[in-house]
């Protein structure tokens, strides 16, 4: 025991505290339980979030969660009474831009991650710098302008969410390959084709948690491993699922679909998301 203590000791005398913490599981580690997976001290992506609102808020949160220093998010959009069931805002933020709401949460958590926010809509920008893109907007227009973006500025890596009512979808995409290219694409339709749903019949919290998980997953798979599942759709009420074969790597999902998973494959999902 003492000589464990008089090695950690000299270790500690060396680099100094903080690598230390960084390096060595330590219970003061906030990151300690999830190194395995994501160390902060080694993947250090530039993130930007288009969309701070029902799936935004979370992926942010959970970023940020993960140890991620630097993150971007635009919406011009400000925090109403009916998003506090379905985001992480609290009923002090209402009348506040998402973004500065987003950035006091963060600050609140204590967490370290640098939050910029753009309180405008995301009209073309530059994304130079960024490793991945996400798309958390309640558009067809505006996914198809980011994503026509995303790839004219060679950004490696883009993440797209989509939820109406229990139904949701996920795309992870290589905006310069040409076959992930031709699968986002065919994904989008004009806003007016876009399904539509009641106002009490557009959004769960649950549904959001998930499909913000499953986006935070991507990113985290890309950036460590560079593996990804192009495009998850599924229905939260009958569990009904339907997943890509994931790429950067060998494929383990079959190739072929029941008839029940084609029927949802082919748009028994809305494309719409509602902030």
């Amino acid at each position: 025991m003492r000589q464990k203590k008089s090695l950690a000791k000299r270790v500690r005398t060396i680099f100094g505290a903080k690598i230390i913490n960084e390096a060595l599981p330590s219970p003061n580690n906030p990151y300690l339980r999830q190194l395995d997976f994501w160390n902060p001290s080694q993947h250090k992506p530039k993130i930007l979030v288009v969309g701070a609102g029902g799936i935004g808020s979370w992926v942010v949160v959970q970023l940020a969660k993960l140890g991620v220093s630097r993150i971007t998010v635009y919406d011009a959009d400000h925090v109403s009474p009916h998003n506090l069931s379905t985001t992480v805002y609290r009923p002090a933020d209402i009348g506040k831009l998402k973004v500065e709401a987003l950035a006091g949460t963060i600050r609140r958590m204590g967490l370290p991650t640098d939050i910029r926010t753009r309180p405008v809509l995301y009209h073309g920008q530059s994304l130079r710098g960024f490793d991945v893109v996400v798309s958390a907007v309640d558009s067809m227009a505006g996914r198809s302008l980011i994503f026509r973006e995303a790839r004219r500025q060679r950004v490696p890596f883009y993440v797209d969410g989509r939820i109406g009512g229990e139904n949701f979808r996920s795309y992870s995409i290589r905006p310069n390959s040409k076959k992930d290219r031709r699968l986002y694409k065919n994904t989008i339709v004009s806003d007016e084709k876009a399904s539509e749903l009641p106002c009490t019949g557009q959004a769960i919290v649950q549904v959001n948690t998930i499909v913000s998980g499953l986006m935070v997953n991507s990113v985290v798979q890309w950036i460590t491993k560079r593996k990804y599942n192009p495009e998850i759709i599924a229905h939260v009420g009958s569990l009904s699922v339907v997943i890509a074969p994931p790429q950067g790597g060998r494929r383990v999902q079959s190739k072929v679909r029941t008839r029940r998973e084609e029927k949802l494959r082919r748009g028994r999902t809305p494309h719409r998301t509602h902030s």
